[in-house]
């Protein structure tokens, strides 16, 4: 839920910036938080996959990010 509301307010945050209207701060933000409806639908199957699905979706937070910092594409 947190990550729905996070990032509806990023949502918001970037159509402020664009200059949206009513109407489109309104579409942005129930866009935000209609993107993630269906996520947990597969929760079952992905338990069935993995295991014990928290624990391996977990794992994404041991990842090396350092070496993102010093990538830069090619031009």
């Amino acid at each position: 839920m947190e990550h729905c509301i996070r990032k509806t307010a990023i949502g918001l945050r970037l159509a402020d910036l664009v200059g949206l209207d009513g109407d489109g701060r309104t579409a942005a933000y129930y866009i935000g938080l209609l993107d993630d409806v269906y996520c947990h639908a597969d929760a079952h199957e992905q338990a069935r996959w993995f295991g014990d699905d928290i624990e391996f979706k977990a794992k994404v937070y041991e990842a090396d990010l350092e070496s993102f910092a010093s990538y830069s594409p090619s031009t």
